[in-house]
Parts: C-alpha cells; sequence; structure tokens
C-alpha cells in the first residue's frame, strides 16, 4: 500500500472542508429559498419590511423579535419560530401568508429545517465573494485531461460516478469549433485536411485549427453578435416613432476591438469612459464635429455602448422624462453587462432581494447622469454626437484641413499688407467720395427695412416665404435686426407662422412682458427653439437682435445675442426633434403675426444671411454707427472695436486687392468644402461630461419626484478601492479590479455561453441572492481567475475553453446520461445546441458562396420594404440579402419577420440571455424564406461543380451541411431522394437544376445542419 506524500492532506481535515462545503452548499440552498419567499416582507427594502424582522441579516434572524419569539434558534427546531410559521395549518398564522401566492414546498421545508439543524451558517452570497483560486483537484485517469478545465471538469464526473464521452470526430470537432467561434461552418475540403492533421497530432491540429479562427474576421462579428444584443444596438431609436439612426460606426469599432483582441478591461474603459482618455489636447470638441487624431476618436466612438439606448421623439416626449430614462437605461446595462445584477428593483425603493439600497442606485446614476442631451431624438444621431470618416474619407479631409490652414496663412499674411490700401478707401469714405457701403455683406440673402418702418400696432407688411425658406434648423443661418418698441403693448416684430391652430412651424421675433424673444418653430408645441432677454427693454431706444443656427438642430444649435451680447439672451425651451429640418411655409410678415397684436415702434436693416455670421461680424452688425463714421475717427483715437470693424468692411469690399481678395476667397471656399464634406460623414452618438448638478433620487422612480442629491459611490456591499470613484474612468477600473468579485465572473460565463451554448449560470443578467451556486462554481471561479491572469486576454480565455479535452467530447452519450442531464451541467458530454438564426442564415450563405465578406460599413436592407400601398418604401441604405446577418438594417420596432420568428432580442433593452425556440414556423421560414431559397439554389450549383461523380457530389454535400461523411445507408437515401425530385421535376432543361434546389433545401434544414454538436 502506497503512503500518503507528506503534502497530503490529513484526513480529519479532508473531513472538515467536506463538512464546510456542504454547510456552504446548505447556506446557499436556505438563503434563495429565503430570499424568493421571504425577503419580500422580511428583506433589504425598509419600506415594506414587517415586524422589523429581517433575514437577509443574521444578527436580525436569531434575535428576538418584536412578538417576544426567536425567529431562528441554531440547532433548536423546536423554539424556531420560523419553523413553527411555515409548518402552522392556521391559515393566518402560516408563513409565507396565503395572499403573497408563493407556499413553500415539502422539500424547501426540509432544506430550512437541515440549515437551522447545522446552525443556520450564514455565509456570504457566493459571488458577492472575490473568485478564489484552488488548487487543481486530483483524478484518475491522468492522461485524459489537458489542462484545468479538464480536471476541474473530471473531478465532478468523478463525485457522480460519470466518466467523460470519447472524442467526436475530428470533422464533427473542426466543424464545432468553427461555428462556435466564428458563426460559420467549414467546407469539406478543410474538414478532411483538419481530420489529417489530427491524426497525426490531434492536439497540434487543434490548436492550429483554433489560432486560425481566431485571426479570422468571422471572430469578431460572431463573438459581436452576443455584444449587440447587450449594448441594445440598433439603427433605429424606438418608441413610437422609431425614426433612423446613425450607430454603425460604433458597431465597427466593436468587430475592431474584438478582432485586434483588445483586452477586456481596456474595452471597459473604452466603452465607459473614452471621452475621459482622450489626450487633453483633443477633448476640446462639439457636437457634430470630427475628430482629426485617430486615435483620439476611437476613444471617443467607443463610448457609444452607453449610448445605443432607444431615445424618445413625438408629440407626447417630456425631455425631463427621456433624459431620465436615458440614463437609467446606461446604469441599468452597466450593471446587467458588467455585473450581472438587476438594478432596476432599486430605482423605485431598496432592492427586495439583492443589499441594493435605494439611494445607491442613484449615486450609481450620478456616472451616467450629466450628458449634455436635450431629451429628444433626432434623425440620424442625436447630441451629443461625432461624425465618423472612414480611412479614406479621413485622407480627404485632412487634405482639406491643411489646404485651409494653408490658406488662412497666407491670407492673413497678405492681409497685413493692405494698410495703405485701406487709408486710401477710408479717407474716399470721410470725403464722401463713396457712399457708405453695407457691413457684413458675405452670406447676405435677403435685406428689409433697409430704411426705418414705423409701425402703428394696425398695420402690417407682407413679404415672401423666401427668407424664412432659409431658416431650417439642418441648415446654417443668421437673422439680423434693430427694432425699437414704443409703449407698453405686446407685440410681433415679425414672425412666419403657418397654420397657428396647429404646428407653427416658422420664425417668430416678439415683444412680450418688456423682452424681446425670438422662436424657431419647427412643430409647436414640442419642437421650437426660444429666446428671451435676460432683462426687459425699454420703450424708446434701439436694441440690435441676432438669432442664428449652425445647423446641428437643437438648442446647442442655436445663439441669439441682444446688442451683440449672447449672455443677455437666454435660451427658454432648447428642444427640437426630427421636424426641425421644417423652416415653414408661410410667408414674412413684418410688424405682426397671427398669434400676437401688432408691432408698435420701428424696425430697421433686417437681414437674413445663409450662413452662421461670426461674434466679430455680429459686433459690427450691433454697432449702430455708419462706416463712413467710423472711419472718421482719428486712427490714433480708435479703440481695437472700431479698428476691426474697419478692418473687415475693407476685406469684403471691392476695393480690396484682387490677390487678397482671391486668398479670401480660397479660404472661405476651402471652409465650406470642409464643412460640407464634415456633413456627409456617418455619425455615431458618443458620451461627453457635462457640469449638469448633483444628481437627485427619484422618489418612487418617478423623473419628477425630486429628493436628495447624492454623489457618485458604489455599492458598500462591494469592495471598496482605495482612492475615490468620482468618475465614470474610475468606476470602469473599479468593476476590472481583481477584487471585484462579479465582473469576471459575469465575462466568464457569458464567454463559456457562447461556446457551449449555456452559462454556468442559467441567469447570466442575474448574479444576486436569488441566482443558484452553479456546479461548476470552482470552475468558474478558476477561470474567472485565470481571465484575469491572462490580463484579460479574451482570445487566449476562448482558446483555452475551445482546445480543452471536454470540449472536443461527442454530443452522444447514452440515454440515462441524457435522462439524468438532460442539459449537460455536468459536462458529461460535448456542447449540442440548436444555432441561433443569425448563424443559421449565415451558415446557408457561406455554403452557397452567395456570402458577401465584406467587414464592417453601413447596414443593409434584407429585402425591399414595401408601404400599405404596394410601393417600395426608400430606406438610406443598400438593399442586399448577401451580407451577414450581423449587418441587417435593424428596426426596433418591427424586426426582420424571418428573426423575429426566432425570437431573437429586440434590442430595446440589454439583453444577455440565449433563447432557443424551435417551433413550426422556424421551419416554415427555414424552408421558404426567398434569401435562403437562393442560397439552396445557389449551394446545388456549387455541390455539381464541387465534383465529378454523382455520389461525390451527394458526398460533399452531405459533409457541408453535416460536418461528417455520409453512411452508405445515408449516401443511398441521398440518391433516391435526388433522383425522386428529378421524377417531380419532369423533364425540361431546369428539371435538373430543380432537384438539386430541393435537395439542398432539405440538407439546410437537417436537423444536424442547424445544431451544433
Amino acid at each position: 500500500m502506497k503512503t500518503l506524500r507528506s503534502t497530503a492532506i490529513p484526513w480529519f481535515l479532508l473531513l472538515i472542508i467536506a463538512s464546510s462545503v456542504a454547510d456552504a452548499v446548505l447556506a446557499d440552498e436556505a438563503r434563495r429559498i429565503l430570499s424568493d419567499h421571504c425577503y419580500a416582507c422580511h428583506g433589504p427594502d425598509e419600506s415594506a419590511r414587517e415586524a422589523e424582522l429581517r433575514f437577509d441579516i443574521r444578527e436580525s434572524a436569531v434575535g428576538e423579535a418584536s412578538s417576544g419569539t426567536t425567529p431562528i434558534v441554531p440547532g433548536d427546531l423546536e423554539r424556531s419560530e420560523l419553523i413553527a410559521r411555515i409548518t402552522a395549518d392556521d391559515e393566518d398564522l402560516r408563513m409565507p401568508p396565503a395572499h403573497f401566492a408563493k407556499p413553500l414546498s415539502r422539500q424547501q421545508i426540509e432544506t430550512l429545517k437541515e440549515w437551522i439543524k447545522a446552525g443556520a451558517p450564514y455565509d456570504k452570497h457566493w459571488a458577492f465573494t472575490a473568485p478564489v483560486r484552488r488548487e487543481l483537484p486530483n483524478v484518475t485517469g491522468e492522461a485524459w485531461p489537458r489542462g484545468a478545465i479538464d480536471r476541474f471538469a473530471l473531478a465532478r464526473l468523478g463525485q457522480e460516478g460519470l466518466s467523460p464521452q470519447p472524442d467526436a470526430e475530428p470533422t464533427v470537432v473542426a466543424r464545432r469549433l468553427s461555428l462556435a467561434i466564428t458563426g460559420l461552418p467549414l467546407l469539406p475540403e478543410k474538414l478532411n485536411r483538419f481530420a489529417s492533421d489530427y491524426k497525426s497530432d490531434s492536439d497540434a491540429a487543434i490548436d492550429q485549427l483554433v489560432d486560425e479562427l481566431l485571426a479570422s474576421p468571422g471572430y469578431g462579428e460572431h463573438f459581436g453578435w452576443t455584444w449587440l444584443d447587450a449594448a441594445r444596438y440598433a439603427d433605429t431609436n424606438g418608441y413610437q416613432a422609431d425614426g433612423e439612426r446613425q450607430m454603425w460606426p460604433w458597431r465597427d469599432w466593436l468587430i475592431r476591438s474584438l478582432n485586434d483582441n483588445v483586452p477586456f478591461d481596456q474595452m471597459t474603459e473604452h466603452m465607459l469612459a473614452g471621452d475621459l482618455l482622450m489626450p487633453r489636447a483633443t477633448r476640446d470638441w462639439e457636437s457634430g464635429d470630427w475628430i482629426e487624431d485617430a486615435a483620439a476618436e476611437k476613444l471617443l466612438m467607443a463610448t457609444g455602448f452607453l449610448r445605443n439606448h432607444r431615445y424618445d421623439t413625438g408629440s407626447g416626449t417630456i425631455p425631463a422624462e427621456s433624459i431620465f430614462e436615458n440614463a437609467t437605461d446606461r446604469l441599468e446595462t452597466v450593471g446587467t453587462v458588467w455585473m450581472g445584477l438587476t438594478f432596476q428593483c432599486a430605482r423605485c425603493h431598496t432592492h427586495k432581494f439583492d443589499p441594493i439600497e435605494n439611494h445607491e442606485y442613484y449615486e450609481l446614476l450620478s456616472y451616467f447622469d450629466n450628458v449634455p442631451e436635450i431629451g429628444s431624438a433626432l434623425r440620424n444621431a442625436s447630441h451629443p454626437y461625432i461624425h465618423t470618416p472612414t480611412p479614406s474619407e479621413r485622407i480627404e479631409l485632412e487634405r482639406l484641413t491643411r489646404e485651409l490652414a494653408s490658406a488662412k496663412v497666407d491670407y492673413e499674411s497678405a492681409s497685413k499688407t493692405i494698410g495703405d490700401a485701406q487709408r486710401n478707401w477710408e479717407q474716399e469714405l470721410i470725403e464722401g467720395g463713396e457712399a457708405s457701403p453695407i457691413r457684413v455683406r458675405r452670406g447676405l440673402r435677403h435685406h428689409y427695412a433697409e430704411r426705418t418702418i414705423q409701425f402703428d400696432g394696425q398695420s402690417t407688411i407682407e413679404k415672401s416665404n423666401d427668407p424664412i425658406a432659409l431658416c431650417a434648423g439642418n441648415k446654417e443661418w443668421t437673422i439680423s435686426f434693430w427694432f425699437r418698441p414704443e409703449g407698453g403693448q405686446d407685440g410681433a416684430i415679425f414672425s412666419s407662422v403657418e397654420e397657428p391652430e396647429r404646428y407653427r412651424p416658422g420664425i417668430q421675433a416678439d415683444w412680450i412682458d418688456g423682452r424681446v424673444r425670438v422662436r424657431h418653430v419647427c412643430r409647436w408645441v414640442n419642437s421650437y427653439i426660444e429666446f428671451e432677454s435676460v432683462g426687459r427693454v425699454k420703450p424708446g431706444r434701439w436694441y440690435h437682435v441676432t438669432f442664428r443656427c449652425d445647423g446641428r438642430m437643437q438648442g446647442l444649435a442655436y445663439h441669439a445675442s441682444l446688442d451683440g451680447d449672447d449672455a443677455a439672451m437666454r435660451c427658454t425651451h432648447p428642444v427640437t426633434n426630427d421636424s426641425a429640418g421644417n423652416a415653414g411655409k408661410a410667408p414674412l410678415v413684418l410688424g405682426g403675426s397671427p398669434l400676437l397684436p401688432s408691432f408698435r415702434g420701428r424696425l430697421r436693416d433686417l437681414r437674413f444671411y445663409d450662413r452662421l455670421v461670426e461674434l466679430a461680424e455680429i459686433a459690427s452688425l450691433a454697432d449702430a454707427r455708419t462706416t463712413a463714421e467710423i472711419a472718421q475717427i482719428p486712427a490714433i483715437n480708435r479703440n481695437a472695436e472700431d479698428s476691426e470693424i474697419l478692418r473687415m468692411a475693407f476685406l469684403e469690399c471691392d476695393a480690396l486687392p484682387n490677390d487678397v481678395a482671391n486668398l479670401r476667397d480660397k479660404v472661405i471656399a476651402t471652409s465650406d468644402a470642409l464643412r460640407f464634406a464634415v456633413k456627409q460623414l456617418p455619425t455615431t452618438m458618443v458620451m461627453q461630461e457635462a457640469p449638469l448638478g448633483a444628481t437627485r433620487v427619484r422618489r418612487m422612480g418617478a423623473y419628477d419626484q425630486l429628493g436628495d442629491a447624492v454623489k457618485p459611490d458604489t455599492p458598500k456591499f462591494l469592495p471598496r478601492c482605495d482612492g475615490d470613484i468620482g468618475s465614470r474612468l474610475e468606476l470602469a477600473r473599479w468593476l476590472t479590479d481583481p477584487a471585484h468579485p462579479l465582473t469576471a465572473r459575469v465575462a466568464v460565463n457569458r464567454i463559456w455561453q457562447v461556446l457551449w451554448g449555456r452559462g454556468f449560470v442559467d441567469s447570466p443578467e442575474n448574479f444576486g441572492t436569488q441566482c443558484e451556486q452553479p456546479l461548476h462554481a470552482d470552475l468558474l471561479d478558476w477561470l474567472a481567475t485565470e481571465y484575469i491572469r491572462l490580463g484579460w486576454d479574451t482570445k487566449a480565455l476562448v482558446k483555452l475553453i475551445a482546445t480543452s479535452r471536454v470540449y472536443r467530447q461527442t454530443s452522444t452519450a447514452p440515454a440515462d446520461i441524457w435522462q439524468s442531464d438532460p442539459e449537460n451541467r455536468l459536462l458529461a458530454r460535448g456542447p449540442r445546441y440548436r444555432l441561433p438564426v443569425h448563424v443559421v442564415r449565415d451558415q446557408a450563405l457561406f455554403l452557397s458562396g452567395r456570402i458577401d465578406s465584406t467587414v464592417g460599413g453601413p447596414p443593409v436592407v434584407l429585402d425591399e420594404v414595401r408601404g400599405k400601398d404596394g410601393t417600395v418604401v426608400k430606406l438610406p441604405y443598400e438593399v442586399s440579402d448577401r451580407r451577414r446577418t450581423l449587418y441587417s438594417f435593424w428596426k426596433r420596432n418591427a424586426p426582420h419577420p424571418m428573426l423575429a420568428v426566432f425570437d431573437v432580442a429586440d434590442r430595446n433593452q440589454c439583453d444577455v440571455r440565449v433563447r432557443r425556440t424551435n417551433t413550426p414556423l422556424q421551419a416554415l421560414v427555414t424552408l421558404n424564406e426567398p434569401g435562403l431559397a437562393s442560397c439552396a439554389r445557389e449551394l446545388g450549383k456549387r455541390t455539381r461543380s464541387a465534383k465529378s461523380r454523382e455520389t461525390d457530389q451527394l458526398s460533399w454535400l452531405w459533409q457541408a451541411c453535416c460536418g461528417r461523411q455520409p453512411t452508405g445507408q445515408q449516401l443511398e437515401k441521398l440518391q433516391t431522394t435526388l433522383a425522386s425530385y428529378r421524377e417531380i421535376a419532369g423533364s425540361d432543361s431546369n428539371s435538373d437544376e430543380a432537384a438539386w434546389l430541393a435537395l439542398c433545401n432539405v440538407l439546410l434544414n437537417l436537423d444536424m445542419t442547424l445544431t451544433l454538436e
């Protein structure tokens, strides 16, 4: 008999360890029972707590209750009031109460009894303690395990008296790996080559194949799908309007990051706080810009993860509510993706099951509640957003930028030589040789009231709609005017109001309650911009007003000034939506409006520009003196403003030397070309920090029920960091700190779910107290710590799992194993699961050769969309049924019918759970959907060209679809079926093609084809 080595654990310690493990399992089972049946009334939520009794805290549960009894007396069932109440015959005494509709089963009662007899151990929930990297278990059959995963799996099987299954056929293993890692199968030529390599060295063959698969673009596309579901990515905004948006550049960033194997902790920082990682020199950007530094652009683009949420728009949108809902969505998505916790419950009250207090929800919300958004969605992109050029577009933008910088240098240099010419021009003005010119001429399209118009409060002057047509929210324009109110009567200075009882689109300038007000109404009452003067304006004196828009729509695109000062006007309504492109069709009326009394006072110099007038130019417009009057001031007595007004006036007058005028025109043309090029670029919504004030608790989760102010912080039941966690960047680093108990486990569980079809934990969105400890908890913890040790290298982790011996087991097993473990929780056989719909479709495209392997780019519409009248609805995207499903246009409220039948996530919210369904409707789709039918036709053609003999063609087809060579019986069945289809097709010239189409359609619908096994 062999003796134990000195390093062996003594037998009595083994008993102690086994006992403690049993107690931990029992405590976990008891906690879940109490959580599910008791915490609602006796848990963390103080507002719903009965009798001041808590079962989530041991001190309360084992202490004396207000009734004088003790709920739990460890080791004593007779004195434990809990047992008396859960076994009571009297319904008035029995717990849980009948109205709770959650009675305890006999088995659950017995579990609680066993737990109390064992001393009622209260261990911390397994997922709330940091993963422990346990020693690899000793196993019998040392030749079988290839690594740690195999050792943990084999040890668990040994506890159940089971052994692993034999390895699957080499071609089956290859198909499994390819589908699991890239979402695409392998063709027979590659399958057979792998099988040959496998015979020589199975481990080396698998390593090589996995490396090739991980290096292919398909890896990022396949793993990207689960991220798109989690990120609630879509090409529309959702809600009732469900307008289109451009976010596909973020999707492409995600695929690139996955294929480049950016470590998970870095991806976390980029997605949650990329804007805070940008070099300081690049942080001075505005919504609608493009970022010249490509590396900084990628960091900012990554934060689109947090902006993928739905965004409301329409007449019923309440901006404050929309902003709050967006912030809560960001928080709850982060909580699901990184922590696997259901934070939603704590929005209204302290969580009833997990130790998350109501105010802690809002402390976390503080990280996501300071985005300068308006609260109503725009078509394509809602602020803040950036334009995202492709590499070729970036080259053109950089060329234009250099050209503009060079032109400005030349122009500024030439401008310094115009002194003599300007002095001569000024002298002519002083001497009256030339009429005083109109200043700020460039872009002036319409000019009214060049001479002062007196309005008496009764009469009005009507002009055409031409000037108002300039003033849409998606265009650049400026309105400038002088007015002088007389008397105290409110009045419309000018307006163009269309349908005053309805949407009232157009421009309005009013004098109301002693203040000047300007409005751009796109759709009354939810879509308009309004400014009013901060102070009151006095009758009897002149005031100058500008109202301007830079074409970005919504409040940040608009500015107004009073006497040249933007600070003198305040924005009182900053919200527009998709209707902001509406300029209105009503004529311009001077001195009146259908909505207000006519103006009593004077109006002069009303201008409409088709560009954004600059601040220096506004100062010039707001100066009431003529150019000649300013020129008469001796140069030595002029202030800086006088000199600048004269300089600008000369630079746009006809006396300017031709060489300088040409350089000026080049600057203007190049600037316009650059601005136009930027506006054509795709967009991505991003994060931007803004000091918007402290986050407030919302009572009962209602956006307008404000409670106490809170500061950013993390839940107290989770580990604290040494430093402050005051920003999203610090929050991201806290999430990926090795001491964090949840992040690594949650991430590993989702990766395992992709490869195996289900995770260790069946509720990937909820690792909370109601989550059962997984059978392979030790393996999950080991993989979590290994993921961190590997530097969060996702490809390395995927390879570790995919190359394990347990992953190459055959998926077939004896009936008793299927019956005892139908969900394969013990890993007693290889993975076998129905392919998700995007893989079903992509596989058919790949096998048929129809697939367009282009990576990234705008979404495509899978087939034509027709309206109620049968006409094709125009969408701004290409119609193509050859791209991978990942790139299909995703409409939240109306997913493609083929995808909807397979119960895909609608992406209205974060979704990390895998749903596998199998319905007759799905079979009808895969058999009859036009795109899949085209795949069957092309697969038939490809099969016939692959081999010369029919038997070889049928073998090739079977292996391509099923991943294995057909047996003699299967080959005979294929021949018989093909012959019968030929007979049905008849004898015309297309009969053979029709027969092959029918056969390929059947094979694409076989269970073996639609299943990873």
